[in-house]
Protein backbone atom coordinates (compact mmCIF):
# COMPACT_ATOMS: atom_id res chain seq x y z
CA UNK A 1 0.00 0.00 0.00
CA UNK A 2 1.15 3.41 -0.75
CA UNK A 3 2.42 5.35 2.21
CA UNK A 4 0.09 8.12 3.25
CA UNK A 5 1.53 11.54 2.96
CA UNK A 6 2.07 13.11 6.33
CA UNK A 7 1.09 16.69 6.94
CA UNK A 8 3.97 19.13 6.82
CA UNK A 9 5.01 20.28 10.26
CA UNK A 10 6.01 23.87 10.89
CA UNK A 11 9.44 24.40 12.35
CA UNK A 12 9.10 26.16 15.63
CA UNK A 13 11.71 28.77 16.36
CA UNK A 14 13.68 28.45 19.54
CA UNK A 15 12.52 30.73 22.31
CA UNK A 16 14.76 33.71 22.80
CA UNK A 17 16.76 33.58 25.98
CA UNK A 18 15.50 35.94 28.63
CA UNK A 19 17.78 38.83 29.37
CA UNK A 20 19.82 38.29 32.45
CA UNK A 21 19.07 40.59 35.29
CA UNK A 22 21.75 42.97 36.47
CA UNK A 23 24.01 41.34 38.98
CA UNK A 24 23.72 42.60 42.48
CA UNK A 25 26.82 43.70 44.34
CA UNK A 26 28.77 40.76 45.70
CA UNK A 27 28.42 40.42 49.44
CA UNK A 28 31.49 39.80 51.50
CA UNK A 29 31.41 36.76 53.72
CA UNK A 30 31.12 37.48 57.45
CA UNK A 31 34.35 37.18 59.38
CA UNK A 32 35.12 36.19 62.97
CA UNK A 33 36.85 39.46 63.79
CA UNK A 34 33.64 41.50 63.88
CA UNK A 35 33.31 45.18 63.29
CA UNK A 36 32.31 47.61 66.05
CA UNK A 37 30.52 49.88 63.55
CA UNK A 38 28.94 49.22 60.17
CA UNK A 39 31.07 50.25 57.21
CA UNK A 40 29.19 52.60 54.80
CA UNK A 41 29.27 49.97 52.01
CA UNK A 42 26.29 47.70 51.11
CA UNK A 43 26.69 44.11 52.26
CA UNK A 44 29.60 44.69 54.68
CA UNK A 45 27.80 45.08 58.01
CA UNK A 46 29.47 42.04 59.62
CA UNK A 47 32.86 42.17 57.86
CA UNK A 48 35.93 43.97 59.16
CA UNK A 49 37.92 46.22 56.79
CA UNK A 50 40.90 43.82 56.53
CA UNK A 51 38.79 40.83 55.53
CA UNK A 52 36.80 42.97 53.09
CA UNK A 53 39.95 44.09 51.24
CA UNK A 54 41.37 40.54 51.26
CA UNK A 55 38.14 39.15 49.75
CA UNK A 56 38.22 41.70 46.91
CA UNK A 57 41.90 41.02 46.22
CA UNK A 58 41.26 37.25 46.08
CA UNK A 59 38.35 37.80 43.65
CA UNK A 60 40.57 39.87 41.34
CA UNK A 61 43.31 37.24 41.46
CA UNK A 62 40.77 34.53 40.58
CA UNK A 63 39.69 36.48 37.49
CA UNK A 64 43.34 37.01 36.53
CA UNK A 65 43.90 33.25 36.61
CA UNK A 66 40.81 32.71 34.40
CA UNK A 67 42.09 35.26 31.85
CA UNK A 68 45.51 33.57 31.96
CA UNK A 69 43.91 30.17 31.28
CA UNK A 70 42.22 31.65 28.18
CA UNK A 71 45.62 32.74 26.83
CA UNK A 72 45.43 36.42 27.76
CA UNK A 73 43.07 39.25 26.97
CA UNK A 74 44.13 39.62 23.33
CA UNK A 75 44.25 35.89 22.63
CA UNK A 76 40.70 35.44 23.95
CA UNK A 77 39.57 38.38 21.81
CA UNK A 78 41.14 36.83 18.67
CA UNK A 79 39.56 33.45 19.44
CA UNK A 80 36.09 34.98 19.99
CA UNK A 81 36.43 36.97 16.75
CA UNK A 82 37.44 33.89 14.76
CA UNK A 83 34.66 31.69 16.19
CA UNK A 84 32.04 34.39 15.67
CA UNK A 85 29.34 35.82 17.92
CA UNK A 86 27.36 33.28 19.94
CA UNK A 87 30.26 30.85 20.21
CA UNK A 88 31.50 29.45 23.48
CA UNK A 89 34.69 31.50 23.35
CA UNK A 90 32.68 34.71 22.85
CA UNK A 91 30.35 33.87 25.75
CA UNK A 92 33.24 33.06 28.08
CA UNK A 93 35.02 36.28 27.13
CA UNK A 94 31.86 38.35 27.69
CA UNK A 95 31.23 36.80 31.12
CA UNK A 96 34.84 37.30 32.23
CA UNK A 97 34.86 40.91 30.97
CA UNK A 98 31.59 41.72 32.77
CA UNK A 99 32.70 40.11 36.02
CA UNK A 100 36.10 41.84 35.80
CA UNK A 101 34.42 45.26 35.53
CA UNK A 102 32.00 44.60 38.40
CA UNK A 103 34.71 43.29 40.73
CA UNK A 104 36.99 46.26 40.06
CA UNK A 105 34.15 48.75 40.70
CA UNK A 106 33.17 47.02 43.96
CA UNK A 107 36.79 47.02 45.07
CA UNK A 108 37.15 50.76 44.34
CA UNK A 109 33.95 51.51 46.30
CA UNK A 110 35.21 49.46 49.25
CA UNK A 111 38.55 51.30 49.30
CA UNK A 112 36.79 54.67 49.15
CA UNK A 113 34.46 53.67 52.01
CA UNK A 114 37.37 52.54 54.19
CA UNK A 115 39.23 55.80 53.53
CA UNK A 116 36.13 57.79 54.54
CA UNK A 117 35.75 55.65 57.67
CA UNK A 118 39.40 56.26 58.58
CA UNK A 119 38.92 60.01 58.36
CA UNK A 120 35.76 59.78 60.50
CA UNK A 121 37.56 58.25 63.52
CA UNK A 122 40.32 60.25 65.17
CA UNK A 123 41.80 57.34 67.10
CA UNK A 124 40.88 53.90 68.39
CA UNK A 125 40.66 50.32 67.21
CA UNK A 126 38.51 51.04 64.16
CA UNK A 127 40.94 53.63 62.81
CA UNK A 128 43.81 51.14 63.20
CA UNK A 129 41.84 48.44 61.35
CA UNK A 130 41.12 50.83 58.48
CA UNK A 131 44.80 51.79 58.29
CA UNK A 132 45.83 48.10 58.20
CA UNK A 133 43.28 47.40 55.44
CA UNK A 134 44.59 50.28 53.34
CA UNK A 135 48.15 49.05 53.86
CA UNK A 136 47.12 45.61 52.54
CA UNK A 137 45.54 47.29 49.52
CA UNK A 138 48.63 49.39 48.75
CA UNK A 139 50.92 46.36 49.00
CA UNK A 140 48.82 44.43 46.45
CA UNK A 141 48.12 47.22 43.95
CA UNK A 142 51.08 46.42 41.68
CA UNK A 143 49.90 42.81 41.36
CA UNK A 144 46.14 43.24 40.94
CA UNK A 145 46.43 46.06 38.40
CA UNK A 146 48.07 43.68 35.90
CA UNK A 147 45.87 42.51 33.01
CA UNK A 148 47.00 39.14 31.70
CA UNK A 149 48.23 39.22 28.12
CA UNK A 150 48.92 42.95 27.86
CA UNK A 151 52.66 42.69 28.48
CA UNK A 152 53.05 40.19 25.64
CA UNK A 153 52.03 42.71 22.95
CA UNK A 154 55.08 44.92 23.36
CA UNK A 155 57.46 42.00 22.74
CA UNK A 156 58.59 42.17 19.10
CA UNK A 157 61.90 40.60 18.26
CA UNK A 158 61.80 41.45 14.56
CA UNK A 159 63.80 39.91 11.73
CA UNK A 160 67.41 40.93 11.30
CA UNK A 161 69.56 40.26 8.25
CA UNK A 162 72.64 38.26 9.03
CA UNK A 163 75.87 39.94 7.93
CA UNK A 164 78.54 38.01 6.11
CA UNK A 165 81.84 39.09 7.57
CA UNK A 166 83.76 37.82 4.53
CA UNK A 167 81.93 40.01 1.98
CA UNK A 168 80.85 42.99 4.15
CA UNK A 169 84.10 44.91 3.74
CA UNK A 170 84.20 44.32 -0.04
CA UNK A 171 80.61 45.58 -0.48
CA UNK A 172 81.38 48.71 1.50
CA UNK A 173 84.42 49.49 -0.66
CA UNK A 174 82.47 48.90 -3.87
CA UNK A 175 79.73 51.32 -2.78
CA UNK A 176 82.34 54.01 -2.09
CA UNK A 177 84.00 53.73 -5.54
CA UNK A 178 82.64 56.44 -7.94
CA UNK A 179 80.80 54.98 -10.89
CA UNK A 180 78.36 56.13 -13.53
CA UNK A 181 75.48 56.35 -11.11
CA UNK A 182 77.12 58.51 -8.45
CA UNK A 183 79.99 60.09 -10.36
CA UNK A 184 78.74 63.65 -10.33
CA UNK A 185 75.58 64.27 -8.34
CA UNK A 186 75.53 67.99 -9.12
CA UNK A 187 75.36 67.35 -12.88
CA UNK A 188 72.49 64.93 -12.41
CA UNK A 189 70.56 67.42 -10.27
CA UNK A 190 71.14 70.17 -12.84
CA UNK A 191 69.79 67.96 -15.63
CA UNK A 192 66.69 67.15 -13.59
CA UNK A 193 66.05 70.78 -12.68
CA UNK A 194 66.53 71.89 -16.31
CA UNK A 195 63.83 69.49 -17.52
CA UNK A 196 61.27 70.81 -15.01
CA UNK A 197 59.18 73.88 -15.90
CA UNK A 198 59.18 76.72 -13.42
CA UNK A 199 56.70 79.54 -13.34
CA UNK A 200 58.30 82.96 -13.70
CA UNK A 201 57.70 85.30 -10.82
CA UNK A 202 55.66 88.31 -11.88
CA UNK A 203 55.91 91.82 -10.51
CA UNK A 204 53.11 94.36 -10.45
CA UNK A 205 53.55 97.51 -12.53
CA UNK A 206 52.03 99.65 -9.78
CA UNK A 207 53.72 99.55 -6.42
CA UNK A 208 51.50 98.34 -3.62
CA UNK A 209 50.59 101.00 -1.07
CA UNK A 210 52.04 100.68 2.38
CA UNK A 211 50.03 99.22 5.19
CA UNK A 212 48.02 101.63 7.29
CA UNK A 213 49.20 101.94 10.87
CA UNK A 214 46.34 102.08 13.37
CA UNK A 215 46.91 102.45 17.10
CA UNK A 216 44.36 101.20 19.58
CA UNK A 217 42.78 103.63 22.01
CA UNK A 218 43.84 101.53 24.99
CA UNK A 219 47.09 99.59 25.27
CA UNK A 220 48.74 97.26 27.76
CA UNK A 221 51.04 99.05 30.22
CA UNK A 222 53.81 97.01 31.82
CA UNK A 223 54.59 97.60 35.51
CA UNK A 224 57.60 99.65 36.56
CA UNK A 225 59.28 96.65 38.15
CA UNK A 226 60.25 93.77 35.90
CA UNK A 227 58.18 90.68 36.63
CA UNK A 228 58.34 87.40 34.72
CA UNK A 229 54.73 86.49 35.55
CA UNK A 230 51.89 88.03 33.58
CA UNK A 231 49.46 90.18 35.60
CA UNK A 232 46.17 88.62 36.68
CA UNK A 233 44.10 91.63 35.60
CA UNK A 234 45.70 93.51 32.67
CA UNK A 235 45.76 97.26 33.07
CA UNK A 236 44.81 99.37 30.06
CA UNK A 237 45.61 103.03 29.65
CA UNK A 238 45.38 105.52 26.85
CA UNK A 239 48.34 106.62 24.75
CA UNK A 240 50.40 109.57 25.88
CA UNK A 241 49.30 112.91 24.34
CA UNK A 242 52.63 113.33 22.54
CA UNK A 243 52.41 109.95 20.77
CA UNK A 244 51.95 110.74 17.09
CA UNK A 245 52.49 108.11 14.42
CA UNK A 246 52.74 110.62 11.56
CA UNK A 247 55.58 112.56 13.16
CA UNK A 248 57.48 109.34 13.84
CA UNK A 249 57.66 108.51 10.11
CA UNK A 250 60.34 109.72 7.76
CA UNK A 251 59.20 108.61 4.32
CA UNK A 252 60.49 105.20 3.28
CA UNK A 253 63.65 105.46 5.36
CA UNK A 254 61.92 104.19 8.47
CA UNK A 255 61.14 105.81 11.79
CA UNK A 256 62.96 108.88 13.07
CA UNK A 257 63.32 109.76 16.75
CA UNK A 258 62.06 113.19 17.72
CA UNK A 259 63.40 114.67 20.96
CA UNK A 260 60.74 116.62 22.83
CA UNK A 261 63.40 118.62 24.64
CA UNK A 262 64.97 119.78 21.38
CA UNK A 263 61.63 120.97 20.04
CA UNK A 264 60.61 122.70 23.30
CA UNK A 265 63.92 124.35 24.28
CA UNK A 266 65.56 126.50 21.64
CA UNK A 267 68.27 127.85 23.97
CA UNK A 268 71.82 126.68 23.35
CA UNK A 269 72.45 126.49 27.10
CA UNK A 270 69.89 123.72 27.58
CA UNK A 271 71.32 120.31 28.40
CA UNK A 272 69.09 117.26 28.97
CA UNK A 273 69.19 116.00 32.57
CA UNK A 274 70.76 119.21 33.98
CA UNK A 275 69.00 121.68 36.29
CA UNK A 276 68.09 124.89 34.52
CA UNK A 277 68.33 126.97 37.71
CA UNK A 278 71.38 129.11 38.38
CA UNK A 279 74.18 128.16 40.71
CA UNK A 280 73.25 128.69 44.36
CA UNK A 281 69.51 128.56 43.73
CA UNK A 282 67.68 126.83 46.61
CA UNK A 283 65.23 124.19 45.44
CA UNK A 284 61.86 124.12 47.20
CA UNK A 285 60.90 120.83 48.87
CA UNK A 286 57.40 119.99 47.59
CA UNK A 287 57.23 116.43 48.94
CA UNK A 288 54.76 117.51 51.68
CA UNK A 289 52.54 119.64 49.47
CA UNK A 290 49.40 117.62 50.18
CA UNK A 291 49.81 117.56 53.98
CA UNK A 292 48.40 119.98 56.56
CA UNK A 293 50.72 122.49 58.22
CA UNK A 294 50.22 120.92 61.65
CA UNK A 295 51.18 117.48 60.36
CA UNK A 296 54.24 118.90 58.61
CA UNK A 297 55.41 120.67 61.78
CA UNK A 298 54.85 117.54 63.86
CA UNK A 299 56.77 115.40 61.37
CA UNK A 300 59.61 117.92 61.25
CA UNK A 301 59.79 117.97 65.03
CA UNK A 302 59.84 114.17 65.21
CA UNK A 303 62.63 113.99 62.64
CA UNK A 304 64.72 116.48 64.57
CA UNK A 305 64.15 114.64 67.83
CA UNK A 306 65.14 111.32 66.26
CA UNK A 307 68.28 112.89 64.79
CA UNK A 308 69.22 114.36 68.19
CA UNK A 309 68.71 111.00 69.86
CA UNK A 310 70.86 109.38 67.18
CA UNK A 311 73.67 111.88 67.81
CA UNK A 312 73.31 111.53 71.60
CA UNK A 313 73.06 107.75 71.63
CA UNK A 314 75.54 107.41 74.53
CA UNK A 315 73.29 109.34 76.98
CA UNK A 316 71.41 108.02 79.93
CA UNK A 317 68.63 105.53 79.26
CA UNK A 318 66.35 107.14 81.85
CA UNK A 319 66.61 110.48 80.10
CA UNK A 320 65.78 108.83 76.79
CA UNK A 321 62.74 107.19 78.37
CA UNK A 322 61.59 110.49 79.84
CA UNK A 323 62.01 112.19 76.48
CA UNK A 324 60.02 109.45 74.78
CA UNK A 325 57.26 109.79 77.39
CA UNK A 326 57.18 113.55 76.92
CA UNK A 327 56.99 113.08 73.17
CA UNK A 328 54.11 110.63 73.58
CA UNK A 329 52.26 113.03 75.91
CA UNK A 330 52.75 115.91 73.51
CA UNK A 331 51.50 113.78 70.65
CA UNK A 332 48.41 112.86 72.69
CA UNK A 333 47.82 116.53 73.47
CA UNK A 334 48.19 117.37 69.81
CA UNK A 335 45.69 114.67 68.93
CA UNK A 336 43.23 116.00 71.53
CA UNK A 337 43.62 119.53 70.19
CA UNK A 338 43.05 118.27 66.68
CA UNK A 339 39.88 116.47 67.81
CA UNK A 340 38.64 119.64 69.55
CA UNK A 341 39.30 121.63 66.40
CA UNK A 342 37.37 119.09 64.37
CA UNK A 343 34.43 119.31 66.81
CA UNK A 344 34.48 123.11 66.62
CA UNK A 345 34.53 122.92 62.83
CA UNK A 346 31.54 120.58 62.89
CA UNK A 347 29.64 122.96 65.21
CA UNK A 348 30.50 125.88 62.94
CA UNK A 349 29.25 123.94 59.93
CA UNK A 350 25.99 123.13 61.76
CA UNK A 351 25.51 126.81 62.67
CA UNK A 352 26.22 127.77 59.07
CA UNK A 353 23.55 125.33 57.90
CA UNK A 354 21.06 126.84 60.37
CA UNK A 355 21.88 130.38 59.20
CA UNK A 356 21.37 129.30 55.60
CA UNK A 357 17.96 127.89 56.56
CA UNK A 358 16.95 131.19 58.22
CA UNK A 359 18.09 133.13 55.16
CA UNK A 360 15.99 130.89 52.94
CA UNK A 361 12.92 131.54 55.15
CA UNK A 362 13.53 135.31 55.00
CA UNK A 363 13.77 135.15 51.22
CA UNK A 364 10.48 133.27 51.08
CA UNK A 365 8.78 135.93 53.28
CA UNK A 366 10.14 138.72 51.11
CA UNK A 367 8.81 137.01 48.01
CA UNK A 368 5.37 136.63 49.64
CA UNK A 369 5.39 140.32 50.68
CA UNK A 370 6.25 141.47 47.16
CA UNK A 371 3.50 139.27 45.73
CA UNK A 372 0.99 140.76 48.21
CA UNK A 373 2.01 144.32 47.30
CA UNK A 374 1.61 143.55 43.62
CA UNK A 375 -1.88 142.13 44.19
CA UNK A 376 -2.83 145.17 46.35
CA UNK A 377 -1.75 147.57 43.60
CA UNK A 378 -3.80 145.65 41.07
CA UNK A 379 -6.91 145.86 43.29
CA UNK A 380 -6.41 149.60 43.80
CA UNK A 381 -6.22 150.16 40.06
CA UNK A 382 -9.43 148.15 39.59
CA UNK A 383 -11.24 150.21 42.24
CA UNK A 384 -10.18 153.50 40.66
CA UNK A 385 -11.27 152.32 37.26
CA UNK A 386 -14.68 151.30 38.59
CA UNK A 387 -15.10 154.64 40.33
CA UNK A 388 -14.43 156.52 37.12
CA UNK A 389 -16.81 154.30 35.21
CA UNK A 390 -19.64 154.79 37.70
CA UNK A 391 -19.16 158.62 37.79
CA UNK A 392 -18.10 158.98 41.40
CA UNK A 393 -15.92 161.96 42.06
CA UNK A 394 -14.71 163.61 45.21
CA UNK A 395 -16.12 167.21 45.42
CA UNK A 396 -15.39 169.26 48.50
CA UNK A 397 -14.60 166.28 50.56
CA UNK A 398 -17.89 164.54 49.61
CA UNK A 399 -18.52 161.89 47.01
CA UNK A 400 -21.01 162.79 44.34
CA UNK A 401 -22.29 161.51 41.03
CA UNK A 402 -21.08 163.32 37.98
CA UNK A 403 -23.04 163.28 34.72
CA UNK A 404 -21.26 160.96 32.33
CA UNK A 405 -21.98 159.68 28.91
CA UNK A 406 -22.67 156.14 30.10
CA UNK A 407 -26.26 154.87 29.37
CA UNK A 408 -28.64 154.52 32.27
CA UNK A 409 -29.65 151.20 33.66
CA UNK A 410 -33.17 150.02 32.81
CA UNK A 411 -35.71 151.24 35.42
CA UNK A 412 -33.45 153.93 36.78
CA UNK A 413 -34.99 157.38 37.28
CA UNK A 414 -33.17 160.53 36.70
Amino acid sequence: MPRAHSKPTLLKSKPKPKPKSKSKPRKAEPCLHGAPLSIPIPGTASTCPQCLIVSHISAIRKLQSQIRSEGGIFESFRRAKDDGPGSKAAEVRSEIKKEWTEVRIECAEAVAGIMALEEEFEDGEMKQRCADALAIWKSATDEIFVVEGVDEVDVNEGVWEELDIATYGVDFLMDSVPNGRNADMEDMLQDIMAKQAHRKERTNAVKKPGKKVVFAEEVMVSPDTISFSSPTIPEKRKHNPHTDAMLARNGDNGARFYCRGYRGHRSRNYRPGVWASKQGYEKVDTSMLGMAWGDVDMLDWQIRESEERAWDGDGNEDENMEMEMEIAMEMEMAMEMEMEMEMEMEMAMEMEVEVQGVLIEVQKLEMQESAALKSLGKWRAVVEREKKRCGYMEIGGHMGIVETGYPRIRGERR
